[in-house]
C-alpha cells in the first residue's frame, strides 16, 4: 500500500458480554452477547468511524467470529491490513458488568488467530508510509508476540511513524512480571505519546502518585506527550515542555435513560486523541513538541466526547463522525 496512514497494532477478539436483561422466563442460565472488541480493534473502529484513513494490524481467523470480526472492520471504514485468514480460532473474553457498567475480563487466547504472528508477515503488512503507529494491551503480554510487534514497531518507525503506546495492564495474565516490565519499558522508549491509567502507573512506579509516575515516564523515555486517565475522573494531559491541561469526563447518559456501559471507554478515548492530533496537522514529532495548553485541552475534551457517547451505547459502539458533529452544533445553539 502506498497511502499514509494510521496503523493500529495488537489484539481482536470477541467479547461474550453477560446480558442480564436478555434472560427470559425458563432460562437454566445466563445468557452472553458476542460483541467484537479487544482493545487495539476497538480504538481502530472508533478511529474509522471518525473517518481518519487507519489501517489494522492482525491476523483474523477464517472462523464465524473472525467474520463478524472483519465485517465490522468493513462496516467501520477500517482497512485490515493482514487480509489472509487463518486456521486457527478468534480469542475470546468473557465479560462481566458490576452495577455501575465497569467490565471485568476473562481471557482466552491459547494459539488463536490473532497470536498467529510472524515477524516477516507482520511487517510486510505494513503500508509503504505510516503516520502514526499505535500498540498495547494483550499485544504486549507474551514475550513471542511482543517480538513480532516490536518487529513492526521499528519498521513503522523507519517509514516515519509517531508511535502511541496504551499500556492497558491487565495483571491476572502477566505470568512473568520482570520480563514483562522490561519488554514494556523497552517499547516505551520509543514512544513519543503514551496513555495511561492511574492502575498502569501505579504498576509500573508502585508507590508514586500518579502525576508523579507519568512525568516521571516521560522523563526517563523522552515521551513527548502523556495522558493520565482517571476513569469517570476525567483526564490530564502533560507535554515534555511542562505544560499540562485537565478535563472532566463526559456522561451522555441522561437519569431517565437506560444505562450503558464503560466497554471499550478507554480505547474510544484514545482514538479521539490521536483523531484530534490528526486533525489539527499535530500528529508528527513536531506537532507535538509545539502543542500548547489549549491544544490540550480542545484535545482532551475531544476524546472525552468520544468516551462518553460511547458509554451512552452498550458495550464497545463509538460514535460517527456525524454524530460527534451533530451534538457540537447542538451545543453551540
Amino acid at each position: 500500500m502506498s497511502r499514509t496512514m494510521i496503523v493500529v497494532a495488537g489484539e481482536s477478539l470477541i467479547d461474550f458480554v453477560h446480558r442480564p436483561q436478555l434472560s427470559g422466563e425458563g432460562q437454566s442460565g445466563p445468557l452472553y452477547e458476542a460483541c467484537p472488541g479487544g482493545s487495539p480493534y476497538n480504538c481502530a473502529i472508533a478511529l474509522g468511524r471518525l473517518q481518519i484513513d487507519v489501517g489494522f494490524l492482525c491476523p483474523l481467523s477464517d472462523d464465524s467470529l473472525g467474520a463478524l470480526l472483519m465485517a465490522r472492520l468493513e462496516d467501520s471504514g477500517v482497512t485490515a491490513l493482514m487480509s489472509d485468514l487463518v486456521q486457527a480460532p478468534t480469542s475470546l473474553a468473557v465479560v462481566s458488568l458490576d452495577p455501575e457498567g465497569s467490565p471485568s475480563y476473562s481471557f482466552y487466547r491459547q494459539d488463536t488467530a490473532d497470536r498467529q504472528l510472524e515477524p516477516a508477515a507482520v511487517t510486510a503488512a505494513l503500508p509503504g508510509q505510516v503516520e502514526a503507529f499505535q500498540i498495547g494491551s494483550l499485544a504486549l503480554i507474551e514475550k513471542e508476540d511482543t517480538l513480532s510487534w516490536a518487529t513492526a514497531m521499528d519498521a513503522a518507525i523507519a517509514r516515519g511513524a509517531v508511535v502511541s503506546l496504551d499500556p492497558n495492564v491487565r495483571m491476572r495474565l502477566i505470568s512473568d512480571d520482570t520480563d514483562y516490565r522490561a519488554r514494556l519499558m523497552a517499547m516505551l522508549h520509543l514512544a513519543d505519546m503514551i496513555k495511561a491509567s492511574d492502575e498502569d502507573l501505579d504498576y509500573f512506579y508502585p508507590g508514586l502518585a500518579p502525576e508523579d509516575a507519568i512525568r516521571r515516564a516521560m522523563s526517563e523515555h523522552a515521551i513527548s506527550l502523556a495522558v493520565l486517565t482517571r476513569g469517570k475522573e476525567g483526564a490530564t494531559a502533560y507535554t515534555a515542555s511542562s505544560l499540562s491541561a485537565s478535563r472532566p469526563a463526559k456522561s451522555f447518559t441522561g437519569d431517565d435513560e437506560e444505562k450503558g456501559d464503560s466497554i471499550g471507554a478507554g480505547d474510544s478515548f484514545q482514538a479521539g486523541l490521536l483523531a484530534w492530533l490528526k486533525d489539527n496537522a499535530k500528529l508528527t514529532k513536531a506537532g507535538l513538541a509545539a502543542l500548547s495548553e489549549d491544544d490540550l485541552t480542545q484535545m482532551l475534551d475531544f476524546a472525552s466526547t468520544i468516551a462518553g457517547l460511547n458509554c451512552a451505547e452498550t458495550g464497545c459502539n463509538p460514535p460517527t463522525r456525524e454524530q460527534v458533529q451533530g451534538l457540537a452544533q447542538d451545543e453551540s445553539q
